[in-house]
């Protein structure tokens, strides 16, 4: 059964819901992940790992303060890592970088659950 045009606009707008209703295709990674050996660092490895996307690594040395340089401001203003670039979308914050992958990459729900269901929100509480 398809949804009345104006239903679709109350819709919250998740790319993957997104892409259902309009029936886009999934786009081709194009990642670049800006990390180094800490927990929030390491876990976006494991989740691109986990979806089987093909990503190119860049190695940040904090200890120098690498993260603080003008060009990986451009990335992040924030200056930390994690921080991802996926064709020219920059996504930083370990949390926000998780949630895109997933929304933008997960259609088989390998490791997520559909919108709006109880374990959904369970999971978006942890992140």
């Amino acid at each position: 059964m398809s949804r009345p045009l104006f239903l679709l606009n109350a819709l919250p707008r998740t790319t993957l819901l997104a892409r259902h209703f309009a029936k886009m295709p999934t786009p081709t990674p194009d990642i670049t992940l800006y990390t180094t050996q800490t927990p929030n660092g390491i876990k976006v490895s494991i989740l691109l790992e986990e979806l089987s996307l093909p990503y190119k690594v860049v190695p940040i040395d904090i200890s120098k303060n690498v993260q603080k340089e003008d060009w990986f401001l451009k990335v992040n203003p924030n200056g930390r890592i994690p921080a991802i670039t996926d064709g020219k979308r920059s996504v930083f914050e370990s949390g926000a970088i998780l949630m895109y992958l997933v929304d933008t990459y997960d259609e088989e729900r390998k490791i997520s659950y559909e919108y709006g269901t109880d374990e959904y929100w369970e999971v978006v509480q942890w992140v």
